[in-house]
């Protein structure tokens, strides 16, 4: 699929996904760094909102945080070769405006030119892919797991791999068994999850690849930020 150059500039524009760093000091032993401040709250914590009402996410809202989780990702693993190792819903900022910010960069590290495979294990073992769990080498995809498995927490409430412990969490991981999503959602939605939470490695797309398989989904949300930029053009120099 061929998309529009002013569809690509605008979906990177329009994704702001990380907290902007605005200065940095040493003070004696310490560095500090001022980071951009997120007027909203995390996604867990809008999700666990939504489970203690008992109410379920519209679908339409679970595939606009979804696109710009994916747009960010992409710019992260195609431009800046950067893993993020971390993604959870805890790390994903939303501001009042429903604006997605990827954060917590700690864990991140920049892929090898020579070497895609990594080896350490680190992350929050329920968002962990099978290859970090069996202390495996791993890649970028490792990402696209957990991408998965916050795809499939906004849409139950719940994360994919339950336990009453890491151990048993883990085993859940590695064999790739999930309880179906509740009824009511889009047959779209529900191939993704199967496809990022694929067991092997091979098997799970890369982040181009995902950006594909939602075509349809974000085709229509590029289309929503276009028409939104012609209704108000000032938008256009907000975003910058």
């Amino acid at each position: 699929m061929k998309y529009n150059i002013f569809y690509l500039f605008v979906m990177l524009l329009y994704i702001k996904i990380y907290t902007r760093h605005h200065s940095s000091f040493v003070e004696g032993n310490h560095i500090y760094i001022l980071m951009e401040h997120v007027d909203g709250e995390s996604l867990l914590e809008q999700l666990e909102a939504c489970a203690d009402k008992g109410e379920r996410v519209p679908e339409s809202m679970i595939w606009d945080v979804f696109i710009q989780l994916t747009l960010g990702l992409t710019y992260l693993h195609t431009q800046k070769r950067v893993v993020h190792r971390d993604l959870t819903p805890a790390n994903v900022m939303v501001d009042n405006k429903g604006v997605v910010k990827i954060t917590d960069f700690g864990l991140a590290r920049q892929k090898n030119p020579f070497n895609s495979f990594m080896k350490t294990s680190v992350g929050t073992i329920s968002y962990s892919c099978p290859e970090i769990v069996k202390n495996e080498a791993y890649t970028d995809k490792a990402d696209i797991w957990s991408l998965g498995c916050i795809l499939y927490h906004m849409a139950a409430l719940k994360t994919p791999f339950q336990g009453s412990n890491a151990l048993v969490v883990a085993q859940g991981i590695v064999e790739g068994t999930f309880e179906p999503l509740p009824k009511g959602y889009s047959p779209l939605l529900e191939g993704v999850i199967t496809k990022l939470l694929s067991k092997q490695a091979q098997q799970r797309p890369n982040i181009i690849k995902v950006g594909r398989l939602i075509a349809p989904v974000l085709l229509a949300h590029m289309q929503k930020q276009v028409d939104s930029l012609k209704q108000n053009p000032l938008l256009f120099f907000h975003l910058l």
